[in-house]
């Protein structure tokens, strides 16, 4: 058959291919998932139906200090620049993938020298040594009519995208420590502040004690029981100072800083901040889907569909086009005459008729790895479901755990003064003193250890619900954002996988 003939078949059967959306395997439809439309009862005491902003929570704490470290984190953080290396190699593997819709077209050159044997006795000496030169270009070029090439790129499209909501897990998970990392300082702060303010309190009970036992009013072990009550108070500062300087150092970890630097910025404060609970309203139950874990995990579902595709693609032939073009000639000068040319152009085919079995079996590795994908997804919808749960939970319960102790302090305070003075006019035994002392100690530093957790679970819900980046906005203003949203389909820009930037 003419070889002219036997290529526009082939371009009318590809260009008939493509435009029939002909390809192996399944598409992708999202599986069923458990995520509720609703939260459960007890969450939706806190949470609204309105729409809540969550791509800059830390904002609710209002506070500055905060807000900086979180900036500095997404310019410095070394396991963010990591995540966002591998957006790159995903982007650089999509366009290998996307490299086999084109031809492979090769460039050939040689120059041979030969040396044959005279067996005929006849032949002279240039006819022995028949040198050539050859130059010219070799092309194929593969016709995707089962669509292989498209499954693999969809594949190789979807592990991209993949990529990018890691690197916004990355990001949700680094903003949240910043935060748990600054709010422990914080609480450890405060706990060392009201610590020092009993040790100056149990100072001053040691004095009166000493006092009226220099009097004979009281027994010495009354001077005893006040020290150790003191001594106890003090030793648990230098603890708390250990912990304080451990925090500043995951601190200049997770902001890429040295610790004098983070030190001199957080300075000291002997509060907690915490916003009011209230400000969680206005979180509706989908949001649970804009999740980085559970998108990622469903365009990693999406990638490994895809390779159904292509192992079945591999049970019908792949048909190409290949063609070479080439100057052949003895002599170097001879190459551009027209006697040098040569060239060879047509369709062709391989089929792997029998692998014993290998490509069916690979079929079904493949949906079995699908089948493991869709599970994996399922699974994250279930663990973010109660992610947001308990995070919720936590919050209302903490909120009235704090409020509990808050009253505890304000007795024990006014304990603690009603004692000394009934101590102080020999009403009462120094065991009184000794117990309200404790017991205002343990309270205050309950207190401190509510506030920070309080305010640890507050960012825990944020984290819970993805929050750090936002979803397009239907009517989308210029502002900025850690990171865009990656589009539906096609290429990523740059712009996308910028690192983030508060």
């Amino acid at each position: 058959m003419n070889p002219r003939i036997l290529l526009r078949t082939a371009v009318a059967g590809l260009l008939l291919s493509v435009l029939s959306g002909c390809m192996m395997g399944p598409d992708y439809k999202r599986p069923e998932t458990t995520a509720p439309d609703t939260w459960h009862k007890t969450t939706a005491e806190i949470a609204d139906t309105q729409p809540a902003v969550l791509d800059k929570w830390w904002t609710v704490f209002n506070d500055e200090i905060l807000t900086d470290l979180i900036q500095q984190a997404a310019t410095n953080n070394l396991d963010l620049k990591a995540a966002f290396s591998r957006i790159d190699e995903a982007a650089a593997q999509k366009g290998i993938a996307k490299g086999d819709y084109f031809p492979s077209i090769n460039g050939t050159g040689s120059a041979t020298a030969n040396r044959l044997n005279d067996i005929s006795g006849g032949a002279t000496a240039e006819d022995r040594t028949p040198n050539l030169y050859s130059v010219g270009l070799d092309a194929s070029w593969e016709l995707d009519f089962w669509g292989r090439i498209r499954r693999s790129v969809q594949s190789a499209d979807a592990s991209l995208q993949a990529s990018v909501e890691d690197y916004r897990d990355t990001l949700i998970i680094l903003y949240s420590e910043i935060a748990n990392s600054y709010l422990s300082i914080r609480e450890l702060q405060m706990r060392i502040a009201l610590a020092q303010g009993n040790v100056n309190s149990q100072k001053d009970t040691l004095k009166l004690t000493q006092g009226r036992y220099d009097a004979g009013l009281v027994p010495e072990m009354d001077v005893h029981q006040s020290n150790l009550n003191l001594s106890r108070t003090e030793s648990s500062v230098p603890t708390m100072r250990q912990q304080l300087a451990a925090a500043l150092n995951r601190l200049a970890v997770l902001t890429g800083r040295t610790p004098d630097e983070i030190q001199t910025q957080v300075g000291h404060r002997d509060k907690v901040p915490h916003p009011d609970i209230d400000i969680l309203e206005g979180l509706p139950a989908d949001l649970l889907r804009q999740r980085p874990d559970v998108r990622r995990a469903e365009q990693q579902l999406i990638a490994q569909t895809a390779q159904i595709g292509v192992a079945k693609a591999d049970l019908l032939p792949r048909i190409s086009l290949s063609g070479s073009f080439a100057l052949e000639a003895n002599e170097s000068g001879d190459l551009g005459k027209s006697g040098s040319q040569s060239y060879s152009f047509g369709p062709a085919f391989s089929w792997a008729l029998f692998q014993g079995g290998r490509i069916r079996s690979n079929i079904r590795a493949e949906e079995a790895r699908t089948d493991q994908a869709v599970f994996q997804y399922q699974q994250a919808v279930l663990m973010a479901l109660e992610d947001v749960e308990n995070a919720f939970i936590s919050c209302r319960q903490e909120q009235d755990r704090l409020a509990f102790i808050q009253q505890s302090v304000d007795s024990a305070r006014k304990s603690v003064s009603q004692v000394n003075t009934l101590y102080e006019n020999g009403l009462v035994t120094f065991l009184n003193v000794l117990d309200a002392e404790r017991t205002l100690a343990e309270q205050e530093d309950s207190l401190a250890q509510s506030n920070g957790l309080l305010s640890r679970n507050i960012v825990s819900v944020y984290r819970s619900l993805g929050g750090g980046w936002k979803l397009p906005d239907p009517s989308p203003k210029p502002e900025p954002a850690p990171v865009e949203p990656p589009k539906e389909e096609g290429e990523i820009d740059e712009a996308t996988k910028a690192p983030a930037k508060s």
